[in-house]
């Protein structure tokens, strides 16, 4: 243990192109390694251990990167010198991550196939262990308007209100809407239960002339189209 400690070098002692923020000024961001990036955004160490040590011990414990992007601010915690803010704030960067992966800035994105909504929305799932059921509105052209989670945990038709969903799409002027949810188990096969739902909820759009044109069940990296299907 003295070894360790009488070895240890605080960061600022390191030279400075060693150190991750002069680093980055200096080379660009692509000059860092993951460890490094992380560091910046913990931004200090605890006793002995630098912020790159609890960078690197975070990103043992979780694998891979899409795994780190899912931990809750609980696991992170579980890391030697991360606390409740800097936790917190990790788990901010990691959500501004998958929103800036799941959208195009230059206009609304144009959703018109399920491989095109598959490619926009996988990123949002990574590392998310519990079932989320999202509506997604589109326009006439079948551009994005906005989505909206309407419920997280066990995928139950008596937790997911018609009226909530089609009340969304009525107030944000929507024409059509596609329902999303994940399996986190990996299998891509619809349930019973999802079928069931998705019958119940293309019943009601029709009556309210929104039409519910799609229902993804995302998997990983890979999807079941329930119209494709022909389950819908």
């Amino acid at each position: 243990m003295e070894n360790e400690i009488s070895s240890y070098r605080a960061i600022k002692d390191w030279s400075s192109d060693d150190q991750p923020r002069e680093k980055l000024a200096k080379y660009g961001s692509n000059s860092l390694s993951n460890s490094e990036l992380l560091a910046i955004l913990i931004g200090f160490g605890s006793k002995g251990f630098s912020a790159v040590d609890t960078a690197k011990d975070l990103l043992d414990r979780a694998g891979t990167l899409p795994e780190l992007i899912g931990f809750s601010i609980e696991q992170i915690k579980r890391t030697k010198g991360l606390g409740d803010a800097k936790a917190i704030g990790l788990v901010a960067a990691f959500e501004l991550a998958k929103r800036i992966k799941a959208n195009n800035f230059s206009e609304m994105p144009l959703l018109n196939s399920p491989d095109a909504l598959a490619s926009m929305y996988m990123p949002r799932f990574y590392g998310v262990k519990q079932e989320q059921f999202l509506v997604i509105l589109l326009n006439t052209a079948k551009r994005l308007i906005r989505d909206k989670m309407i419920t997280q945990g066990l995928i139950d038709g008596t937790l997911i209100h018609s009226r909530e969903i089609f009340k969304f799409a009525i107030e944000n002027s929507a024409s059509s809407i596609i329902l999303m949810h994940n399996h986190p188990s990996g299998n891509k096969t619809p349930s019973n239960e999802d079928i069931r739902i998705t019958k119940q909820l293309v019943e009601g759009g029709n009556l309210l002339d929104i039409p519910v044109l799609d229902h993804l069940i995302i998997a990983g990296d890979e999807f079941t189209s329930l119209r494709l299907e022909g389950l819908m």
